[in-house]
């Protein structure tokens, strides 16, 4: 189960940027092996203080089953923080640009097929 080790502030600050970290080199490597070593570092390092959740699903099964609750909300809000932050951070690190729909390219290759 997940409990925190420390206080319920240094726990959500530390499972916040544990998953930021993780959302964010998921969404910009996409290399399993890369994300696999994340968790484990992370684990590594936020496992002794907050049980290194990173994912509100990791932390409801062992707390339902042990029947556990102790500031188990930080386990759903701090994840949904660091994985909010993560995705704006994303987008403010490559913007997705303007995807042009099928029918427009359609019109591009019907005016090229006139000549214009």
């Amino acid at each position: 189960m997940t409990v925190p080790a420390r206080s319920v502030g240094q726990a959500f600050a530390l499972e916040t940027v544990l998953t930021f970290f993780l959302l964010l080199v998921a969404l910009r490597s996409g290399l399993p092996w890369v994300v696999g070593g994340v968790v484990a570092l992370e684990a590594m390092m936020g496992g002794p203080i907050t049980g290194a959740s990173m994912n509100p699903a990791r932390s409801f099964g062992p707390a339902l089953a042990s029947g556990i609750w102790t500031a188990h909300w930080l386990y759903w809000a701090a994840p949904l923080l660091g994985a909010a932050l993560a995705v704006a951070a994303n987008h403010f690190l490559s913007p997705s640009e303007p995807i042009e729909t099928k029918s427009h390219q359609a019109q591009e290759f019907a005016l090229i097929g006139e000549g214009r």
